[in-house]
C-alpha cells in the first residue's frame, strides 16, 4: 500500500496523524492530552509531532471534509423575522431530512427575489438534485422553485412551523445581534 506524497518523510503512518488531527480539532483537546490518549493505545508520540501535524495537515483535512460533505434528497425551507438593532430582517434557513443545516441567510425582504437569491445558493451550496423541496405556505417560493430547480420531481407544501431553528442559526443570531 502506498502513502500520499503530504506523508512522506514521517515517521508514523498516515492513519495516527490524522487520528491525532481529528482528535485535536473535533474534541479540542490539547497536544498533551492528545499524547496521553495515544500512549493510552500504546503509541508514543511527542506533543510537538501532534502540534506540527495540526499545523500542517489541518487545513488540508477540512478541505477534504468539506469536499466530502452530502446532503439530503429532501430540503425544508423556512424564514422568520427578528429585529437586530432595532431593524426587522428575515432569517431564511434551509435543512436537509437528517437535520444538517445547508445554508442560513439574513434579509430585509420577503418577497419572490428574496426567496429566489436564497434558492440559488442553496442550488450553490447542494451541487446535487434535490427531489423534495418542503416549504411553508409562503407564496414567493412557489416560482423560484420551479425556475431555478426545475428538475425536481416533487414539491410539498406544509404548514407553518414545521421544523424549529436548529442551534446553529441560534447562534448565528446571538452574533449579529452583538454587531453593531
Amino acid at each position: 500500500m502506498k502513502t500520499s506524497k503530504i506523508y512522506q518523510r514521517h515517521c508514523y503512518p498516515a492513519t495516527i496523524i490524522s487520528h491525532c488531527v481529528w482528535l485535536y480539532y473535533c474534541f479540542t483537546l490539547s497536544y498533551r492530552n492528545i499524547e496521553l490518549i495515544m500512549m493510552q493505545k500504546g503509541i508514543y508520540v511527542t506533543y510537538e509531532s501532534i502540534c506540527y501535524w495540526c499545523i500542517k495537515f489541518g487545513k488540508t483535512y477540512a478541505k477534504r471534509i468539506r469536499k466530502i460533505k452530502q446532503y439530503g434528497d429532501y430540503v425544508y425551507m423556512d424564514e422568520a423575522f427578528y429585529k437586530i438593532n432595532g431593524k426587522r430582517v428575515y432569517l431564511w434557513y434551509a435543512v436537509d431530512q437528517d437535520g444538517q443545516a445547508i445554508d442560513v441567510l439574513v434579509q430585509e425582504k420577503r418577497n419572490r427575489n428574496a426567496a429566489k437569491r436564497f434558492l440559488k445558493k442553496i442550488r450553490e451550496n447542494t451541487k446535487q438534485t434535490l427531489t423534495t423541496v418542503v416549504t411553508n405556505k409562503l407564496k414567493s417560493y412557489i416560482k423560484p422553485i420551479k425556475t431555478l430547480l426545475s428538475n425536481y420531481t416533487k414539491y410539498s407544501n406544509k404548514t407553518r412551523g414545521l421544523f424549529d431553528i436548529s442551534l446553529l442559526t441560534r447562534q448565528f443570531l446571538k452574533f449579529l445581534v452583538n454587531v453593531k
